[in-house]
Formats: C-alpha cells, structure tokens, sequence
C-alpha cells in the first residue's frame, strides 16, 4: 500500500512544473501559490471535519511543534513554490522536472546536518555526481543559468520539509500537521494580494483554472497528504529516493503538454542526476533499515484550542495512542 502511494505522490509532483508554467503565464507568483495553498488548506480543512473522530477530544499542538511546522511552511510550502514559480519563468518545465530529482541528494545533505545522520563515501560521491549533472543541466544563455539556480535553490527549500516534519509524525496526525502548513503557507502570502485587482480572474481561461486546480487538489492537499503518510511508515530516505520517477514523468508531460523539446545537454545533465541517485539507493539498500519510535515528549506549554482549529487538533491523541500500542 505504501508503494502505491509513492507512486501515486510521484506522479501528481511529476505535473507540477508543466501546470505551474501554464498558470505562471498569466498570474503573478504571489497570486498563483496563495491560490493554491488556499484551495489545498480549504480541501484538508473539509476532510478533517468530515473524517475527525466525534469521540476523541481536541488537543492542543505545543509551541514548539507550531513554530516548526510554520518554519517547514515558510521554507517549503510558501518560499519553495514562489522560487519556483520565477524559476520556470527563466527555464524550461523539462529542466525543472529533471532537477526535480536533486531532491533527494539535498534532503540527505539536510539529514547529515540537522538530523546528525552519518555521511559517507557513497553520499559523497553521490553529491560530487549530482552537482556535475546539475551542471550539465544549466548549459545555455545566463537566463537559464538564472532560472536554473533558483529551481535548485527551490529544491533545497523543499528538501527541509521531510527533516522538520518527520520528527512531528510520532506527535500528530499527517492531516493536522498538512493543514497547519498550509494554513501557514496561505497565511505569509496574504499580505501581498491585491483584492482590488481580482476582477480580472474572472477573464483566465479555464487552462489556467484546470492547472490552479491540479496544484491545488492534486498537488498540495492529495499529494502532500499521502506524502506525509508515508514518512509515518518508512524513512525518509526511502521516501526521498522514490524522486526519480518524477524527472521521467515530468519531462514526458513537458514534452506532451507543452511541445518542449529535450537538448542532449538536459538528457546528459538528467542521467547524471539519476546516476547519483541511484548510488544513494544501492548504498541504502545495502544498509538494514532499523526502524525506532522517538521517546521524544511534547513541551509542557500548550497553546489553546479554540473551536474553530478543533479539526485541526482532533487527531494528535489517538495517534498517540495509535504510536503507543505500536511500540509495545
């Protein structure tokens, strides 16, 4: 089951690029991801209500479990997509779905720093193939040079979400721990709307609305849901590792799509990448996985829970419970 929810989150990021190049060609990058987090927090928001437990009573998230799910949300959800959104403005949905696969190269470099995992010669080699890939990616004109860096710089901000949050999954549920990101997400952007303006929404095509809508259900509530179940049962770097269907199907999108075509230097670039990859997988494999619960404690300052967060917060103590029986 796991593995059929990897491959159904794979292949909903997979579009992201394409369906972001089509809504970035008439929406501003503000506009465009406060939309989308927006329609994803309400989707999440309406689950929790429909499928929150009536018999489990609310209870609150820590401050700081709030402060590192707002950190995660700034990082990943909210400054990750609006790089990304310039970024495809300077280069090619193709190029952004082959770097795609740098993520997990950038998670494992986050893991060695904030999570004291060990770094090894395979994950040095790993990096140095990587990066040379990249390389051979970003050849072209300085604008895609430009538009190149900050996807990557996009991908590394993506990277820090898996490093803040799987540590939370022992605490809280993943549909809690989603809506409090996007909440957040909607929440840093809304400063920068001018409502005043909106009435020109009302002249986008429905291209334009059919993409909002895939990042916002597809990708942001769907994907990142049964993303974030899956950290519940299997590392992060397993997760992580799954990336590389992402590149393929994205690029085949790119092409269909938006008729771009691949140049020998993205195809090079591109195998490259997944050649680190894949020696990050054999070096995984070759390791056995032990799995461990964290006998981490919530911090004893609670934050109220008032009515209208009360989905939000429904979930925490039955899988407490659900976490506790599993350990015994």
């Amino acid at each position: 089951m796991d593995f059929i929810m990897l491959l159904a989150v794979n292949a909903f990021f997979a579009g992201a690029p394409v369906f972001t190049k089509i809504a970035a060609s008439l929406l501003a990058a503000p506009t465009l991801v406060w939309i989308r987090h927006t329609v994803a927090f309400v989707v999440v928001y309406l689950v929790l209500q429909i499928r929150a437990p009536k018999s489990v009573p609310a209870q609150s998230m820590t401050w700081p479990d709030l402060a590192r799910v707002a950190c995660s949300a700034f990082f990943s959800f909210t400054l990750a997509c609006v790089i990304q959104v310039e970024a495809l403005q300077r280069c090619t949905a193709s190029a952004g779905a082959l770097m795609i696969a740098l993520e997990p190269i950038a998670t494992m470099g986050l893991a060695v720093i904030f999570l004291h995992e060990s770094f090894r010669r395979a994950h040095a080699l790993a990096l140095l193939v990587a990066f040379g890939g990249f390389l051979l990616l970003c050849g072209g004109s300085a604008n895609y040079w430009e538009g190149s860096l900050l996807y990557l710089l996009s991908v590394m901000c993506e990277a820090l979400h898996p490093v803040l949050i799987r540590p939370l999954l022992q605490r809280h549920a993943p549909q809690q721990l989603l809506a409090w990101c996007l909440f957040f997400a909607s929440l840093y952007l809304l400063p920068l709307q001018n409502f005043s303006a909106w009435h020109a929404l009302t002249q986008v095509p429905a291209a334009t609305w059919g993409a909002l809508f895939y990042l916002g259900v597809g990708c942001s509530a769907v994907a990142a849901l049964l993303w974030l179940m899956t950290l519940v049962h299997l590392p992060v770097t397993t997760v992580a590792l799954s990336w590389f269907l992402q590149p393929v199907l994205g690029c085949a999108l790119a092409v269909v799509v938006l008729g771009e075509s691949l140049t020998w230097n993205m195809l090079g670039g591109g195998a490259l990448i997944l050649v680190a990859v894949g020696l990050l997988c054999r070096h995984e494999s070759a390791v056995p996985q032990v799995t461990t619960r964290s006998a981490e404690t919530p911090a004893t300052v609670p934050i109220p829970a008032r009515r209208v967060w009360q989905p939000l917060m429904k979930y925490s103590r039955s899988t407490e419970r659900y976490h506790g029986a599993n350990s015994r």
